[in-house]
């Protein structure tokens, strides 16, 4: 096998998907292993060096977010992403604070334009690290719809769909935040 090939893990209990993924991975020319729950995966990850594993939330023997864990302390340096079809914000949540990417299966397109970022050997494990946190983009979002609802609150909660008193504790978070540019802090 050649160096620049990235070898991907695949875990997920659905069959037809797993294969379904799989096919167009390696059309894609990633090399995939795939497993059917999570001990199939932290086999895997035992015996083959992984560059990215993708892993869905309610899989057989563990869950998907107790699987990224333990392959993580297999491969510390490994790229993961939990991909489900039963998410939430909790969920998304938990992703976030494991340093794992999140997709709902039902953004399919989402993932495929970020799988074909990291194709093989055209994107490096350096720039994958460049790309925003999934805080980064949510706090660049609230900042765009607040700015187009002209600093109203009550409005850029309703167009994010969340609640004032949610929106509220987002943006006393972000201006605590030393990544917030001081011109995208809300003010009070």
């Amino acid at each position: 096998m050649t160096p620049h090939v990235k070898q991907v893990l695949l875990v997920d209990d659905e069959e037809k998907l797993r294969q379904s993924i799989a096919r167009r991975l390696k059309m894609l020319g990633f090399h995939t292993f795939t497993a059917a729950s999570g001990m199939g995966a932290i086999d895997i990850a035992i015996s083959h060096p992984i560059h990215l594993a993708i892993v869905d939330l309610k899989i057989p023997d563990m869950n998907g977010l107790v699987t990224i864990t333990k392959l993580k302390e297999i491969q510390p340096e490994l790229i993961t992403i939990l991909l489900t079809g039963h998410g939430n914000a909790k969920v998304r949540q938990a992703t976030e604070s494991l340093n794992s990417l999140y997709f709902e299966k039902e953004e399919m397109p989402r993932f495929w334009q970020f799988i074909k970022h990291v194709d093989s050997g055209n994107r490096s494990e350096r720039a994958l690290n460049t790309l925003p946190s999934l805080a980064e983009v949510e706090r660049r979002h609230i900042a765009r719809v607040l700015a187009a609802a002209n600093g109203n609150k009550t409005q850029t909660a309703k167009i994010l769909g969340i609640s004032r008193a949610a929106l509220w504790r987002k943006l006393k978070r972000m201006a605590a935040s030393p990544a917030a540019p001081a011109q995208n802090r809300p003010s009070d």
